[in-house]
């Protein structure tokens, strides 16, 4: 993916995450409400098995990919139109101290 997909698809994917764990969210409780309400023991624990899954599809988007996503737009906004950048130290680019074995440097 190139920076400007990058910058143009930040929002869009930001955007889409929230509306897939809104749409989670409601799975789940309706999902809850029904295990709440079915009275045969069968039944109960198919639901409850898929409510633990999509449960468990929230908790890695919420604690995974938000935070992720958060990250890699701090990076992009520090990297700019350069080409590398040092984690310790955000003004810092790379340089060749030494030549190496091949003479490239």
């Amino acid at each position: 993916m190139t920076q400007l997909e990058a910058g143009t698809g930040e929002k869009e994917t930001e955007h889409h995450l929230e509306t897939v764990t809104k749409e989670i969210e409601e799975k789940v409780e309706t999902l809850t409400e029904e295990i709440e309400k079915e009275t045969e023991t069968k039944i109960r624990r198919k639901k409850r098995q898929e409510c633990r899954k999509w449960k468990k599809l929230l908790n890695l988007i919420r604690e995974n990919f938000l935070p992720r996503l958060a990250t890699y737009k701090e990076q992009n906004e520090i990297f700019g139109d350069r080409n590398s950048y040092s984690k310790t130290g955000k003004d810092a680019t790379f340089m060749c101290m030494k030549e190496d074995h091949m003479k490239n440097g």
